[in-house]
């Protein structure tokens, strides 16, 4: 049985079925990296970013190599005079080609944090739900190496 991440969304409720970890948790949630308390999950459904703990894992389908892998998108913080990111993760097709441009049509259609996201800079200020604005570099996405 694999593990699964259900959308916060009301109107969704997708399921995102998470590939294993690389370096999982323990042996009763084999879909979360070890030492990591949260992620910002894009729902690909509904496309909404949402944050998600260990506690939201939920049992569901198996899901195999060849089927969907997590991706990772970092973009500058927006806040005057920092120098950190915002980081959020979606899954995509296992062959995907270009997963910057997959992030820039999910953001452009109708995407925003439905919930406030941490900022990576040393301080770790929390910055409200908004709209993210994917303007990086297109090294800034690619294959989340925590999962498998």
């Amino acid at each position: 049985m694999g593990n699964a991440l259900i959308c916060w969304n009301e109107k969704c409720k997708h399921a995102m079925l998470l590939p294993r970890a690389t370096n999982p948790e323990d042996q009763n949630n084999l879909s979360w990296p070890k030492g990591h308390d949260e992620f910002s999950f894009l729902c690909p459904s509904c496309r909404r970013a949402y944050v998600y703990k260990i506690h939201d894992v939920r049992h569901g389908p198996d899901v195999t190599a060849s089927d969907l892998k997590v991706f990772r998108l970092a973009v500058p913080c927006p806040e005057k005079g920092c120098k950190g990111h915002l980081e959020m993760r979606t899954l995509l097709p296992s062959d995907c080609r270009d997963p910057w441009q997959e992030f820039q049509n999910f953001l452009k259609e109708r995407s925003s944090f439905a919930s406030p996201i941490s900022c990576s800079s040393a301080n770790g200020h929390v910055l409200p739900a908004r709209r993210i604005e994917c303007s990086g570099p297109r090294d800034c996405a690619g294959l989340d190496e925590l999962w498998s």
